[in-house]
């Protein structure tokens, strides 16, 4: 008779046993399965950004283009702009002999008011000394446009975009990966010291627009 007992703990803990290990097995599955779909996740969002990339540079690189003689710097201008804000359009360029990719910031002086602003940001950049967390300017010129003059800056050429891409949501409405954190503190370190360089000239220099859209 004392026996039964102890049997019936014995089944018991082994039933107990099992259920834990089942439990344990299927942890290890679910989180297996989650893993499996961020990965998945991940590989479609970059397949999306492929597709977008490819693209545009299908339409990039069928694009008109135009001649634009800047000083020492004979570029082929593409008609259509890469972006646009205001009274300011920026488009990709290519060296007419070498090759090498620019941005060209064609700005609109349709008034005393908007050719005194492109004036003073093409003084503004000339004067500001290089430093590698500010896109720098190698030339500038000016010329009359369809609708006025336009003063036109040369500018370095950054691939990869900016910093929105990693917020926007794409076309079927699905939002990226997020940046993991040390690339996150990175970026902010590299803003945080081009607005210092800026703000050591004499006399400072205030951006007054900071955003991911402006940080290449």
């Amino acid at each position: 008779p004392s026996a039964a007992p102890r049997l019936l703990r014995c089944v018991q803990d082994t039933r107990a046993a099992r259920c834990m290990k089942l439990s344990s097995i299927l942890d290890k599955g679910r989180a297996l399965a989650e893993d499996a779909k961020k990965i998945a996740e991940s590989k479609l969002a970059e397949a999306r950004q492929l597709a977008e990339e490819g693209a545009g540079a299908l339409r990039s690189a069928t694009a008109r283009t135009e001649l634009v003689p800047f000083r020492g710097y004979p570029v082929l201008m593409k008609e259509v702009a890469l972006a646009e804000g205001g009274f300011a359009y920026v488009h990709m360029a290519r060296h007419a002999e070498t090759g090498e990719l620019f941005a060209v910031k064609r700005m609109l002086a349709q008034d005393a008011e908007s050719a005194e602003l492109a004036k003073a940001e093409r003084d503004l950049m000339e004067s500001l000394p290089r430093h590698p967390n500010i896109v720098g300017m190698l030339a500038s010129t000016q010329r009359a446009g369809v609708r006025g003059q336009e003063h036109l800056l040369l500018l370095e050429y950054c691939s990869q975009g900016t910093l929105i891409k990693h917020c926007m949501p794409d076309a079927s409405g699905a939002l990226p990966p997020p940046l993991p954190l040390p690339e996150t503190l990175d970026a902010f370190l590299q803003v945080c010291k081009g607005v210092a360089h800026m703000h050591a000239q004499s006399p400072p220099v205030a951006h007054r627009d900071l955003k991911l859209e402006n940080v290449l």
